[in-house]
C-alpha cells in the first residue's frame, strides 16, 4: 500500500458479508482495515481471518490501481502539459453561414 494513498475503498457487494457477523466481530474487522492501511500489526480469530483475505484482495487490486494511475499521471505532467499559447484554434466544419 501505498505511503501517499490516504484512503481506500469498501465495495457494497463486499460488504454484505458482513450482515452475518455480530456487532463485535464487524468491529474488529473494521479495526483490521485500519490497521492494515496503517502498516499496523493486528491478529484476528480464524473466522474474520477468513473473511479479511477477500476485502484484502480487493484492497491489493485497488493500490495496484492506483499506482498505474498516479506514474501515468506523473508522465504526464513531465510532458509540460497543454501549451501555453496554442495554435489558432480549429474552426468547426460543416458551417458555411447562417441557417
Amino acid at each position: 500500500m501505498s505511503d501517499k494513498n490516504k484512503s481506500f475503498i469498501l465495495y457494497l457487494d463486499t460488504l454484505q458479508i458482513t450482515n452475518k457477523l455480530t456487532d463485535s466481530q464487524a468491529g474488529k474487522l473494521l479495526k483490521a482495515f485500519l490497521s492494515y492501511h496503517s502498516n499496523d500489526v493486528f491478529s484476528l480469530d480464524p473466522t474474520l481471518e477468513l473473511v479479511f483475505f477477500s476485502f484484502k484482495a480487493q484492497f491489493e487490486r485497488d493500490a495496484i490501481k492506483y499506482e498505474k494511475i498516479v506514474n501515468r499521471n506523473k508522465i504526464n505532467g513531465l510532458k509540460g502539459g497543454r501549451p501555453k499559447n496554442p495554435e489558432e484554434a480549429k474552426k468547426p466544419s460543416g458551417l458555411i453561414g447562417n441557417p
